[in-house]
């Protein structure tokens, strides 16, 4: 029997019968939906009232004779985004140490409400670079920032020290009440100088998955940038000027106080160190607003190298 969106009349004897829905996802492939268990209707006994004995397929179903066929699909993409403050950075710049506001929106099948018990899971995988934080510090609400209890979910923070990566799962071991709703996960992560060992960026990806299978995958991508400059000598340093220093400011001016420079908002830096075999040599320097130290000195070429900063204005001096 086929039908789409329509009313389907089948006459049959009366007694139990077990219905199976077929249907075509988003590729054309023919797909297995939900087992019901339907009562037909029962001669002289309008009234009857039925409970699906069947509690692994449909439920919610009351009236004998009838019921409303509901395939299952694959879950809805999550939505990510990606803020610094109230400014979206998604495939924008950003300096080592920014602390990133992270949110994952999935919505719930809403052919949960058909079940008894329906799983729903969501899977956040942040790169190299970014540092999440405790699962304690997420928030999981509905639309109109509405708390869910922490009783009905699990999260769960796995850092890999190998690859560097950071899997976060989100399960809701039965989410049938919040058929048809959005989910929304936020969270914090801050971006760590393992982002230059990762091509200068960062990604996170969320999927969402039921029983049915897996969603598709939502995506941020975040970078930093590098200022290069060089330093020229006189004579025999025509070419380049090793060992001057310098102090470098965010911005088109160096900061004043009190009828000097204000050093103490110039940027910190830590020296790199890499071998032979990698691109780093003397005069560079990765971004360390945490520990590091305001002068930066040009390498044995003349050439500086500054790493982990987001795209903008600089003045060095």
């Amino acid at each position: 029997v086929s039908g789409d969106g329509q009313t389907v009349n089948l006459p049959v004897s009366e007694g139990w019968y077990a219905v199976a829905d077929t249907y075509q996802d988003a590729e054309g492939v023919n797909q297995s939906g939900t087992v019901a268990i339907v009562a037909t209707k029962v001669n002289n006994a309008d009234k009857l009232a039925i409970k699906t004995p069947y509690e692994a397929g449909q439920t919610n179903i009351d009236k004998p004779g009838e019921f409303n066929a509901k395939n299952e699909d694959v879950p809805p993409t999550p939505v990510k985004e990606v803020k610094k403050g109230d400014a979206s950075v998604n495939g924008k710049s950003v300096n080592i140490g920014d602390v990133l506001d992270f949110t994952v929106t999935g919505t719930v099948p809403s052919a949960a409400v058909g079940y008894s018990t329906y799983r729903y899971t969501i899977t956040d995988t942040a790169s190299k670079g970014l540092k999440v934080g405790e699962a304690s510090a997420f928030k999981v609400t509905t639309e109109g920032s509405i708390a869910i209890d922490s009783s009905k979910y699990a999260v769960t923070v796995t850092p890999n020290s190998e690859t560097g990566q950071t899997v976060t799962t989100i399960v809701f071991a039965n989410a049938q009440e919040y058929a048809g709703q959005k989910i929304i996960v936020s969270y914090q992560a801050t971006v760590t100088d393992g982002i230059l060992d990762n091509l200068d960026k960062a990604t996170n990806k969320a999927q969402a998955a039921t029983d049915k299978g897996e969603s598709g995958i939502g995506e941020t991508t975040v970078y930093v940038g590098v200022l290069k400059f060089h330093k020229y000598g006189v004579d025999s340093d025509a070419r380049g000027l090793a060992g001057a220093t310098f102090n470098v400011y965010a911005g088109t001016t160096v900061p004043q106080k009190a009828g000097a420079d204000d050093t103490s908002q110039a940027l910190k830096f830590t020296a790199t160190a890499r071998n032979t075999a990698g691109s780093d040599v003397d005069g560079s320097y990765k971004y360390d607003a945490a520990t590091g130290a305001i002068a930066v000195e040009s390498g044995k070429n003349g050439d500086v190298v500054l790493k982990g900063l987001a795209a903008g204005d600089y003045t060095i001096k």
